[in-house]
Order: structure tokens, then sequence, then C-alpha cells
């Protein structure tokens, strides 16, 4: 048996019952202070394993947490990614996209410049015809002028190609070549004179009557010449005057017909040529504007490529930055949580260490209590000096 029973049993049978009363105060306040001790121990275990499984708790949390701050990570760099390639893509798109609309624009102008050139060209092609078929309508009509004038102009001119065939021999002789009549009138002149000689008894009179004889025949011939003369000088005149009569007017009235039908047709090759000339003009200057046209589409075109692509660096730029705002932001509350769960953790074990420690001390100050009534009830069994029997010897 314990003291504790034996002190119990000594009250009981030693002492009397009038301390029964008094040692199961004591017994009780042993017991209460017992059962205080291994409730404070109790309590004490329980509130260190809630705060150990607050703390596993915090760590699952902190396990979750971390997870997530890896997923959105993951995200975030993701997301950066596909920004940067879409970015990225975006000036080739829109460059190309460009490059297309202005290309088309181009094509269209080219076709427009096309079709306006060959509008142009099918008109002075048909204007050009139109000047040739009527130039060939006047040369017609001159010509059939000209022909009907010859025609009737053809008498006159048949007699007057026979007088100028006459008109040529005259003029082809020479001025001392004599005519059979003039020969005759020479010979007639020389039987005259030597008739006359041989009447008047100078026949064979020698040198005197040669130098009469060849000095008639001289003033015969001298007067001949002058009439050879004359009659070519007038032959010239009458073929000089016929030129104007019915041949040299035919051939004036023709020589004008192809004055007037050069002409004419000189007029419409010049206004042929101005007009081509002033649709090739036309055509060039729509193809100058059009042509300037598509040059200044392509620099705004290249403009508006370049402004896209300083835009979309600027956005990648941002885009960067705030990745970078996120992944710091990300590692910031990462931190702030590892932080709240540092402190979680030291709080729940401060709380259950605190909370066993009170626990604890409230058992003591209970016990101290406890210990204290049972101390003073031994203190007066003590003082009576009684002595237990199997204790008799013993030095309480």
């Amino acid at each position: 048996m314990s003291w504790f029973s034996d002190v119990v049993d000594f009250i009981d049978s030693d002492l009397g019952g009038n301390i029964v009363e008094g040692a199961f105060n004591v017994a009780g306040d042993l017991l209460t202070a017992d059962a205080n001790n291994r409730a404070a121990e109790a309590g004490a275990a329980a509130t260190r394993r809630a705060g150990e499984i607050l703390n596993e708790g915090y760590d699952a949390q902190l396990d979750v947490q971390r997870e997530g701050y890896d997923t959105l990570r993951d995200i975030n760099d993701s997301r950066l990614l596909a920004m940067i390639q879409g970015l990225e893509a975006i000036p080739d798109e829109y460059g190309d996209n460009i490059n297309r609309g202005v290309g088309f624009l181009a094509q269209q102008y080219g076709l427009g410049a096309d079709a306006f050139a060959d509008g142009l060209r099918t008109g002075n092609q048909l204007f050009a015809d139109g000047l040739n078929a009527s130039s060939d309508r006047y040369d017609a009509t001159i010509q059939a002028g000209v022909d009907e004038y010859g025609r009737q102009m053809l008498p006159y001119t048949d007699a007057g190609e026979e007088a100028v065939s006459q008109l040529m021999k005259v003029m082809a002789l020479p001025a001392d070549s004599m005519t059979p009549s003039q020969l005759r009138a020479r010979d007639n002149y020389v039987e005259a004179a030597r008739a006359n000689l041989a009447a008047s008894g100078l026949r064979g009179a020698g040198r005197a009557g040669v130098a009469t004889v060849n000095e008639g025949l001289a003033a015969l011939d001298a007067a001949a010449y002058d009439q050879n003369q004359s009659r070519i000088d007038q032959a010239m005149q009458t073929l000089g005057s016929m030129g104007l009569s019915a041949s040299g007017s035919v051939a004036n009235n023709q020589m004008r017909g192809q004055e007037l039908m050069g002409s004419n047709r000189s007029a419409n090759d010049r206004a042929i040529a101005t007009n081509a000339r002033d649709v090739e003009t036309a055509i060039g200057e729509n193809r100058f504007g059009i042509n300037e046209r598509v040059g200044t589409a392509g620099l705004n075109a290249n403009e508006a490529i370049a402004q896209n692509t300083a835009n979309t660096r600027s956005d990648t730029v941002g885009t960067v930055g705030d990745y970078y705002d996120r992944t710091s932001g990300l590692a910031a509350n990462e931190i702030n949580t590892e932080s709240g769960t540092i402190m979680g953790k030291a709080g729940a074990t401060a709380g259950a260490e605190s909370t066993s420690g009170y626990l604890q001390a409230q058992a003591g100050l209970a016990n101290a209590g406890n210990w204290g009534s049972g101390a003073s009830y031994i203190g007066q069994i003590v003082a009576s000096g009684a002595r237990p029997t199997k204790y008799a010897d013993a030095n309480l």
C-alpha cells in the first residue's frame, strides 16, 4: 500500500472517526491535485498537438500556394511568349496586307491606264483613218476635175502639139540655113546677075563682075539670115505663148491639182501627227499621274508599316515590362505568403505553448491550494503525536 493509503487507514482507525472528514478532505485534495496535473498535461498535449496540426495546415496551405504561384508563373511565361509571338507577327502581317493593298491599287491603276491609253489610241486611229479617207476622197475629187479638164482641152492640146512640133523644127534650123524658097531666090539672083552681065557686055569681065555678083549674093544672104532669125524669134515667142494655151493650161491645171492634193494631204498629216502627239502626251501624263499616286501610296504604306512596327515594339516593351511587373508582384506575394505562413506557424506554436503553460500554471495553482490544505491536516495529525502502529518507530 502507498503511504497515502496508510495515512488514510491511520486516520480512520487510530485517530478516531472525528477526523475522518478531514482525512477525506486531504485525500480529496490529493486526488484533485493529481487530476489537475493529469488534466493539465492532457490539455498541454492537446494544445501542442493542435499547434502541430495548425502548423501542418499552414505547411499544406503553403505548398498549395507555392504550386499556385508556380502555375501563375507558368501562365505568365506562356502569356509573355504568346504575346511576343503575336506582336512579332503583327508587323509582318500588317506589312503584307498593306503591300498587297498597294500592289492591288497599282494593278488597278495600271489597268485603268492601259484602258485609257487604248481608248485614246483607238480614237486617234479612227481620227487618222477618217482624215486619210477624207484625203483620198479629196484627191479623187481633184483628180477627177483635172482629168475632166484635160479631156475637155484635148482638141486644143492636140492642135497645139502639132504646132509645137512645127515650131520646134523651125527653131531647130540655123539662122544661116536657107529655106528652099530662099535657095531658089538665090539661084534666081545668080541667073539674073549673069544675064545682066551678059547683056551689058561685061560678061567675062573678071573680078569686077564677080565682085558685083558676090556683093549681091551677100546682100541676099544677109536678108535671108535676117528673115530666118526673125522667123526663129517669132517661133520662140509663139511657142512661149502657147505655154499659156491649151497644153500649158492643162499642165498648170494638173500642177494645181497636185498642189491642192499635196496641201490637203500635208494638212491632214499634220493634224494626224498633232493628234497622235496630244494622245501620247495625255497617255504619258496620265501614266505619270498614276505612277505618282502609286508612289505616294507606297510611301504612305511604308510610313504606316514603320509606324506600326514602332508601335508594336513599344507594345512589346510594355508587354515585357508588364511581365516583369507581374513576376515581381508574384515574387512579392509569395514572399508575403511565406512570411505569413512563418508568422502563422510561429503564432500557432506560441499559442499552443502559451495555452499549455497556462493550463499547467492553473493546475499548479490549484494543486498548491490542495497541497496546502492536505499539508495542514497532516500537520495537525503530526502535532497530535499520534502514531500508526506499524509506523511507531517512524520519524515523521
